[in-house]
């Protein structure tokens, strides 16, 4: 049995929605692997390093889900952040000038020495986490930059720049659709790190396990679960592409490209912009689970099963912000009134919706409109021409008053 069936078995005899155990079992390997194992993709470097919060209603089986990763990432002797941090806390604890950091690593590829630093994150309560510094969007932008960076600067008010080599940040978190209003801006949804956020979502309730007991056959599964991951502790090198996996992966990305074109909630247009580097995370963490002794080749299988795990929480994406409604036409809104204000005439509606896809779907952009014009900050005309109406065009009402009629 791979890794993650048998974390399946361990995990199971509780109350969580069964994908939470999945995706906890996912955060696992990504901790366990670290930054020894990579992909090479032309002009960057994929590591298998993975944001993953689960979203579910109070008393969900988030928290539980995530503690019993936790526990297992803890035992294996991984470094792992304190409950609640700063981002000076973790950078600190990072940084290449703290010669006793537990986070430092080191291994030897090709004869050359390779230094990075890896941190696991555990957040049952990520609004408490995120916000423990008092700038909860401050510690969203650092877990986005340094999510892909080979070198890491930070500058600090009085220690100078602290500066982690190879950074490696795993974060497991918890949250539910209410906490996200709280949270995430509309700039933080549609922006780099919700592509870099796997977001688990289920309301889905098991059957009442009054007294979650470990029996043997669980036992058992995480004992291979333990051997498996000691094992995948020492792999160290680059994964390759069978010829096969090439044609399988090249086929679904041109798919996956049309479906980003279509009329999305932006959301889940942004998700979909990242989705081919999350399949190749995911790719190499399930060659690894199948076998932790594999040769580093994926093939289409891999791919395949990759995909299927993503495709599994996609459709769910969107109730993860159902939260955040407001939040969204209101930055919408703005970027609309920043728009049409720096336009030295007035802008075709066609043009308006075309310019604003990025930030929003036709809905979301006609609801923000109908918001401007309610509340006369943006003013609508129509272009006529031979007596019949050709075209609309908006403009602020601040600069209809200079421009005049269309």
């Amino acid at each position: 049995m791979s890794f993650l069936d048998n974390y399946a078995k361990y995990a199971s005899g509780n109350e969580a929605p069964t994908i939470f155990h999945k995706w906890s079992a996912v955060s696992v390997l990504s901790s366990t692997i670290s930054r020894r194992i990579w992909l090479d993709a032309g002009f960057f470097t994929i590591y298998t390093n993975m944001y993953i919060v689960l979203v579910g209603e109070p008393a969900g089986g988030k928290t539980t889900a995530m503690d019993i990763a936790r526990q297992m990432v803890q035992r294996l002797d991984m470094p792992v952040a304190p409950s609640t941090s700063t981002r000076e806390a973790i950078t600190q604890l990072m940084s290449g000038e703290n010669e006793n950091s537990p986070c430092t690593m080191t291994f030897t590829f090709d004869g050359e020495p390779r230094i990075y630093t890896h941190l696991s994150m555990f957040a049952s309560e990520m609004v408490v986490a995120l916000s423990s510094g008092g700038n909860p969007q401050g510690f969203i932008e650092f877990l986005t930059e340094i999510y892909d960076r080979e070198l890491f600067e930070y500058r600090t008010k009085g220690r100078g720049v602290d500066v982690i080599q190879g950074p490696y940040i795993t974060l497991l978190g918890c949250m539910t659709p209410e906490q996200t209003d709280q949270m995430l801006k509309q700039s933080i949804i549609t922006g780099g790190f919700s592509r870099r956020c796997i977001f688990v979502y289920s309301t889905d309730r098991g059957a009442p396990v009054p007294r979650p007991t470990i029996n043997p056959e669980r036992a058992e599964a995480y004992k291979k679960c333990m051997e498996d991951c000691k094992i995948i502790r020492t792999r160290k090198g680059e994964f390759t592409t069978s010829e096969a996996a090439d044609k399988f992966f090249d086929e679904w990305y041109c798919m996956n490209y049309e479906k980003r074109g279509q009329p999305l909630p932006a959301v889940l247009k942004n998700y979909l912009r990242s989705k081919d580097q999350l399949v190749w995370k995911v790719s190499m963490l399930i060659a690894l689970s199948d076998n932790p002794k594999c040769q580093l080749v994926l093939e289409p299988h891999h791919i395949q099963r990759a995909i299927h795990l993503l495709d599994e929480i996609e459709p769910f994406i969107t109730k993860v912000f159902e939260g955040t409604g407001r939040n969204i036409l209101a930055d919408l809104a703005a970027k609309i009134t920043a728009y049409l204000g720096q336009a030295p005439n007035w802008v075709p509606l066609k043009k308006l919706y075309a310019d604003m896809f990025d930030y929003g779907d036709r809905d979301e952009i006609g609801k923000a409109l109908h918001h401007l014009k309610d509340t006369e900050k943006v003013v609508a005309g129509e272009v006529r021409h031979g007596g019949s109406v050709v075209g609309q065009v908006v403009t602020t009402k601040e600069n209809a008053d200079k421009i005049g009629p269309p």
